[in-house]
């Protein structure tokens, strides 16, 4: 895929923009899913796929779709499946501009059977650094500034989280310090969306501690949280599994934590050589832990 012209990938913005709205005020949609302000809500029956930071690589957005045959025809069939992206579409990559628009594409050809979560680089102050923003420049040339500033619009209408009726509970980053029920996640605004966003998973830690790893100079609200976190959050809001992105492990393409996370990754960071990963599983399997999802990984 190409890129479009201004007026049509405009055009797709606003639509998609629309589309997203609509959902909100639908509340429950024709898929089955349920839509609470910024959170999901999932059925218990259906196919759902959960894709991992795709961060600007078509390749590797056209494999998972040829691989997992998520096509308009499946869903038309009566399928009721569901494509999730868990953030992170853009920037590193080289196509990060035709990659949002074979998803805006998807997300009007099949509505709320795919879903686009916010990512931490669908915040302005990343994307303004690695990479989106020169690129959208340069593709766009004098529609550059007015095209970014649309995307950034659009990206604060994708939704933060979703949990399925099978105990997952799907994320880009992680857990926020003082952040119980759903009703919060769907609201969630400033430091705490920032840490939903950035926030990883450390097992052998107590509580939260502040993420050096992702801010050396410790200015940030970045947390690692631990697997008391974890064990806690899940059972509050009646979930068994956090599935997660926004980490890339070298070469292995996902990664288990403590049974209770999932995290995928579904770039390669033009590394040929590395795995990539996304998880093809249905609705009304028994979730218990990662267990009953690592059967279930693609790895490509």
């Amino acid at each position: 895929m190409t890129s479009s012209s201004p007026d049509e990938f405009e055009e797709m913005i606003f639509r998609v923009a629309r589309i997203i709205r609509q959902e909100r005020e639908q509340s429950k949609l024709d898929s089955g899913a349920i839509v609470d302000n910024k959170l999901i809500k999932l059925p218990t029956h259906g196919k759902v796929l959960f894709v991992g930071d795709i961060h600007g690589e078509l390749d590797s957005l056209n494999e998972v779709l040829r691989r997992s045959n998520f096509t308009e025809e499946n869903i038309k069939s009566g399928r009721r499946d569901y494509l999730i992206f868990l953030g992170d579409l853009v920037d590193r990559g080289p196509n990060s501009v035709e990659v949002l628009t074979a998803l805006l594409d998807l997300k009007i050809q099949l509505k709320d059977n795919v879903i686009l979560l916010r990512g931490n680089h669908e915040l302005p102050d990343v994307n303004s650094r690695y990479g989106f923003m020169n690129e959208v420049y340069v593709k766009y040339h004098n529609h550059g500034k007015e095209i970014y500033t649309l995307c950034n619009r659009l990206f604060d209408k994708f939704p933060h989280a979703v949990v399925t009726g099978s105990g997952i509970f799907a994320v880009h980053g992680g857990i926020p310090e003082n952040v119980s029920t759903l009703r919060q996640i769907a609201d969630l605004e400033g430091d705490k969306l920032g840490q939903l966003l950035w926030n990883d998973p450390r097992p052998e830690i107590h509580g939260f501690e502040q993420n050096y790893g992702r801010d050396p100079l410790g200015l940030s609200e970045i947390r690692y949280f631990g697997d008391d976190i974890t064990k806690k959050f899940l059972k509050e809001i009646g979930a068994k599994v956090l599935v997660r992105g926004h980490e890339y492990f070298e070469g292995m393409g996902y990664m288990v934590v403590s049974k209770r996370v999932l995290t995928i990754f579904t770039a390669k960071y033009g590394r040929p050589d590395w795995k990539r990963a996304y998880i093809d599983t249905n609705l009304s399997k028994k979730i218990e832990n990662t267990d009953s999802l690592v059967p279930d990984i693609q790895l490509f």
